[in-house]
């Protein structure tokens, strides 16, 4: 599998643009950051977890809110 370098703001800015649509399509993600939509989220919440100081509050609680669901939906899938 290529792994593309990305930054942890490219990771946010996806994130957040596809935030209200319950996260963007696992096509786009891989074709975008070369990973699975499972690592894309898990990222998501590694970001979030370590380095999100400078978000606010109530999208840091939306982004982790869709990343836990896509995490969630592919366990059960």
């Amino acid at each position: 599998m290529t792994v593309i370098a990305t930054t942890e703001s490219e990771v946010l800015d996806f994130a957040t643009r596809w935030a209200r649509y319950g996260g963007g399509p696992p096509a786009e993600i891989r074709e975008r950051f070369g990973m699975t939509d499972r690592e894309f989220f898990r990222q998501v919440l590694d970001i979030l977890d370590e380095s999100a100081r400078d978000l606010d509050p109530a999208q840091i609680h939306r982004l982790r809110h869709v990343a836990r669901q896509r995490l969630w939906l592919k366990r059960v899938t």
